[in-house]
């Protein structure tokens, strides 16, 4: 997606948000991670709106409502959420369950080459 936007010429910023909650101080609590990556997704998407970015594209596998509502309040709105579709073979080697199933906006076939996938999620985002 960030290669299509930059083509566009739109300025944008791509975010992993699992490189915000990436750490390891000695202890394993999930919920204080999640804070950890909001307070960093607050710090990073306000400097990137204040640098000129328009369009953030975020990154994540998301589990639970709560963690897209967490999200929601991190990052100005309209946040929207795409569901990326693969072939099953790789859905299983990732998933066992439906773990974050009905959460997004939109779902989005990857059955052909990623640049037509990113192009169509950025004109069904209507960017």
């Amino acid at each position: 997606m960030a290669d299509q936007l930059e083509r566009r010429g739109m300025p944008y910023a791509a975010i992993d948000l699992d490189w915000l909650r990436w750490f390891d101080v000695g202890w394993d609590d999930s919920e204080a991670a999640r804070r950890v990556m909001i307070a960093n997704l607050e710090a990073v998407t306000g400097n990137y709106l204040a640098a000129g970015v328009r369009f953030l594209v975020l990154a994540l596998s998301i589990e639970h409502p709560h963690e897209l509502e967490a999200i929601r309040s991190a990052v100005p709105p309209p946040l929207r959420v795409v569901r990326l579709v693969v072939d099953i073979e790789t859905i299983e080697r990732w998933f066992e369950d439906d773990t974050g199933a009905g959460l997004e906006d939109f779902a989005v076939a990857n059955d052909r080459p990623l640049p037509l996938v990113a192009a169509e999620v950025i004109d069904r985002l209507g960017w």
